[in-house]
């Protein structure tokens, strides 16, 4: 069974000022459609006092890669998402971090691919490309 949250695909209108879908602003995006948390529990894009951050209790799977966007080359559809800029994504500071990209502003992603670990560096454009999020207990790749 699968849980999914935030349908939150936006328009490419974000230097436009207009708002995105669901009527969030334009935010810096990695180019990330889908994080997969496999067991656990996850949220993104909670809100506690007045902090924006994600949460997760399993490191996630990346997957829909946008073919035009920051991570595209860089990150891999399945790839498993370790730490942001040093912080584990399981930290309060690396779910902090991720949650609060900032447009231009270069940041590193360790994830695990096929057994290793390597890091990337990826550049978050401004846009509306807010990804999902699905919660499972199987590591299955998504259907789209």
């Amino acid at each position: 069974a699968a849980l999914l949250l935030l349908c939150a695909t936006g328009e490419a209108a974000a230097q436009e000022g207009r708002t995105c879908s669901e009527g969030r602003p334009p935010a810096a995006q990695p180019g990330i459609g889908l994080f997969h948390c496999v067991g656990g529990w996850c949220e993104v894009f909670a809100r506690r006092d007045h902090v924006t951050l994600h949460r997760f209790s399993s490191e996630p799977r990346v997957w829909r890669i946008a073919a035009d966007g920051p991570a595209a080359g860089r990150l891999r559809e399945g790839d498993v998402l370790v730490a942001v800029d040093g912080a584990l994504v399981t930290s309060v500071e690396g779910g902090l971090r991720l949650a609060n990209l900032a447009p231009g502003r270069p940041v590193r992603l360790r994830v695990r691919r096929a057994g290793r670990e390597l890091e990337v560096e990826i550049v978050p454009r401004l846009g509306c490309g807010y990804p999902r999020l699905l919660v499972t207990t199987s590591a299955e790749r998504p259907v789209p």
